[in-house]
C-alpha cells in the first residue's frame, strides 16, 4: 500500500480552457463549435458544453451553504429524502400486498390509484400511517368520498398530526390533456371548498394540485410552465376558500405539489424528481 495517499487528478497536468478548446476544435474538423456544442435553449440562454471554476469566480454566493441566506442552494440544511413507490396492481388487495412488500425494502412513500372509497381501507391495511407518506390518485368525481375514507383511516390510527400525504385533485387535467375548453369555475371552487373541509382535521393532508408537468407536455417552454403554474397557484389562493390553518409541511414526494388548506404549485417538470421527495 502506498504510504502517501494521492488524489487521482494530481497525477495529471492542468489543462487551460484555451488548450481544451483547441483540442475540441481540432476534433470537430472545421465544424462550427457554437453550432455543434453550445445549446441555445428556447428561452434564449446559451449553455456551454463545459464550465470551469473561473466561470463562477466572481459569484458572491459560491461560499454559501444549503439553508443559508440567500438560499441559492435551497432552504434546507439537511438532505433527508423520501423514496416513493407508485403501486400498480389489478386489485386493492394486490396493491396492499405490493405495498407491504416494498416497505420492507426501503420505500418510505407510497402512491395508490383507487377506484372507490372502499378501496382506501383495503390498500392501507397494515401500514403505519405515521411513518409512511400516502398519496392517493382517484377519479375527480370520487375525490371527496376518497378523502372521507382516508381521513377515517388516519383517525382510526390516531395520527392526524403526524400523517403526511396527498389526494391528487386537479380539475383542469382533462382540459389540459385533451385540449378541451370550458370549465365551470364556480362549481370547481365549491367542490374544492368541500374537499378542504373534509381534510381539515389532518393538517398535512394536501389535496389541491397544480400539475405543471401537463403544461410542459403541452408544449410550454420552461419559463411559460413556471409562469402559468404560479398563476394557477395564485388563482387557487384568490378563490374563496376556508382560512388556512398554520401548519408545517416538512416533506413531499410526488412529482407535483398538493398542499393543505389552500394550495401550492410545482416546479417545472424538468426540475422535478420522479420518485424521490424531501422530508
Amino acid at each position: 500500500m502506498a504510504e502517501k495517499n494521492e488524489k487521482l487528478f494530481d497525477q495529471f497536468p492542468g489543462v487551460s480552457y484555451e488548450e481544451w478548446r483547441a483540442k475540441v476544435e481540432a476534433d470537430l474538423k472545421g465544424a462550427d463549435f457554437n453550432k455543434k456544442l453550445v445549446w441555445r435553449t428556447n428561452e434564449g440562454f446559451n449553455v456551454e458544453p463545459v464550465y470551469r471554476a473561473e466561470d463562477i469566480a466572481d459569484f458572491k454566493t459560491t461560499g454559501t451553504l444549503p439553508g443559508e441566506y440567500p438560499y441559492v442552494r435551497g432552504t434546507r440544511a439537511e438532505n433527508d429524502w423520501l423514496t416513493r413507490q407508485d403501486v400498480v396492481a389489478a386489485s386493492a388487495e394486490e396493491a396492499n400486498a405490493v405495498a407491504l412488500d416494498v416497505l420492507t425494502k426501503g420505500v418510505t412513500s407510497l402512491g395508490f390509484r383507487v377506484e372507490s372509497a372502499e378501496d382506501v381501507a383495503v390498500v392501507l391495511k397494515g401500514i403505519d400511517l405515521a411513518k409512511v407518506e400516502i398519496n392517493i390518485n382517484c377519479c375527480l368525481c370520487k375525490a371527496k368520498d376518497v378523502a372521507k375514507a382516508l381521513v377515517a383511516c388516519i383517525k382510526a390510527q390516531g395520527v392526524e398530526q403526524s400523517f403526511h400525504g396527498s389526494i391528487d385533485y386537479n380539475p383542469l387535467r382533462k382540459q389540459l390533456v385533451k385540449g378541451k375548453e370550458g370549465i365551470d369555475a364556480e362549481a370547481v371552487v365549491a367542490d374544492a371548498k368541500e374537499l378542504l373541509a373534509i381534510v381539515a382535521p389532518v393538517p398535512a393532508l394536501r389535496c389541491l394540485n397544480v400539475e405543471s408537468l401537463l403544461l410542459g407536455n403541452s408544449g410550454a417552454y420552461i419559463y411559460q410552465e413556471l409562469g402559468y403554474a404560479l398563476a394557477w397557484g395564485a388563482a387557487w389562493l384568490r378563490s374563496p376558500m376556508p382560512a388556512a390553518q398554520p401548519t408545517k409541511w416538512p416533506r413531499a414526494s410526488s412529482s407535483t405539489c398538493a398542499c393543505p388548506a389552500i394550495s401550492s404549485w410545482s416546479l417545472p417538470s424538468s426540475a422535478q424528481p420522479a420518485c424521490f421527495g424531501r422530508r
